[in-house]
């Protein structure tokens, strides 16, 4: 009966963060983008089961670090598009246990399917981008572009 009781519980804190969220949406207007508002009020409630991201950028590249455990690297897929990375996972397991004795047979089949978009500090060239994924973190990283001055002439 604990179980119950304590599934419910979890589910109305998750429902009581929902609506405060969209009470804090709709109350505070968005500054910018109302499309960039939704997408900040899903990325802030685990609740959906984002993939969590960091990113940043050190003196000479940008870097992208996901947390996607428990996947093989056949499973993620990436593609850029100008300054945005899309990361889409699909994972498909299913378990079998066969019993003769017992007269017992048990099959699970589980499918997983995530993505998210993250939005990058500019645009970056897909050719000297890199991923590597190792012990469920994957990290995408690339060279900052370089920036160009030109003098303007005044006429």
């Amino acid at each position: 009966m604990e179980n119950k009781n304590e599934k419910k519980s979890e589910i109305w804190e998750v429902g009581q963060d929902l609506i405060k969220r969209m009470d804090n949406l709709f109350a505070n207007r968005p500054n910018n983008n109302f499309l960039e508002s939704i997408d900040s009020f899903f990325q802030q409630s685990n609740a959906f089961g984002r993939i969590p991201v960091k990113v940043y950028e050190t003196q000479t590249e940008w870097v992208v670090e996901l947390e996607l455990p428990g996947l093989r690297k056949e499973d993620i897929h990436l593609n850029i598009i100008g300054d945005k990375l899309h990361v889409q996972t699909k994972n498909e397991q299913a378990t079998e246990v066969d019993d003769e004795k017992a007269n017992y047979h048990y099959h699970q089949h589980r499918y997983m399917h995530r993505e998210r978009t993250i939005q990058l500090p500019y645009p970056v060239d897909q050719s000297t981008t890199k991923a590597i994924y190792e012990n469920g973190i994957l990290i995408v990283r690339g060279p900052k572009p370089q920036q160009k001055t030109t003098q303007l002439r005044i006429e």
